[in-house]
């Protein structure tokens, strides 16, 4: 009777184990979904793939360690190609993933609750003003903030900027539309 009744409570202990563990897979689940993560995850997923090209290349002649390897990329590819089809049916169904192609020099971009202009449109990412000289002033920081803050300068005159990755934009708008919401309109 008493091995029965230890065995019910492990049991249940078990069963409490279990019932947690859904339980913060359930409430983690939208972050590890959500389509910025998923893109820093495709990033490192795509670094991880060509590392592992590399190394087959520079060491085809260990084929011991080759098929280690050859594993690796075929469970790599497959990860890629899950999320990749995640971000393709999330797009599809309206979520906006910002790429090169979104932005121009002279737009701006919500940041951290602001809207800073976009000083150049790289391949990953865009250059924007020193995140130092916006993060706590207006809402807005414009092109005429920018230039007129001396803070901001490198010994050479230049502006100093900061990178945005494409994951961190959270809107975009032209220079006619942050004019209006400096007036008010």
């Amino acid at each position: 009777m008493l091995a029965t009744d230890d065995r019910a409570r492990r049991e249940a202990g078990n069963a409490d184990y279990w019932a947690g563990r859904q339980a913060t897979a359930e409430r983690v689940r939208p972050g590890r979904e959500d389509v910025p993560t998923t893109l820093r995850r495709i990033e490192r997923l795509e670094e991880r793939e060509r590392g592992l090209l590399r190394d087959l290349e520079r060491n085809a002649q260990y084929p011991e360690a080759c098929a280690t390897w050859r594993a690796d990329l075929a469970q790599v590819r497959d990860e890629l190609a899950y999320w990749r089809e995640h971000v393709a049916r999330a797009e599809a169904s309206g979520v906006k993933v910002w790429r090169p192609s979104d932005f121009s020099k002279g737009d701006y971009v919500r940041v951290h609750g602001h809207w800073v202009p976009v000083l150049r449109v790289n391949k990953k990412s865009l250059s924007i003003p020193w995140a130092h000289l916006w993060i706590t002033g207006d809402p807005v920081y414009t092109w005429e903030d920018a230039h007129a803050n001396p803070r901001g300068r490198k010994a050479n005159g230049r502006l100093i900027t900061d990178t945005l990755p494409y994951d961190k934009v959270r809107g975009r708008a032209s220079a006619e539309e942050v004019a209006g919401l400096v007036r008010g309109d």
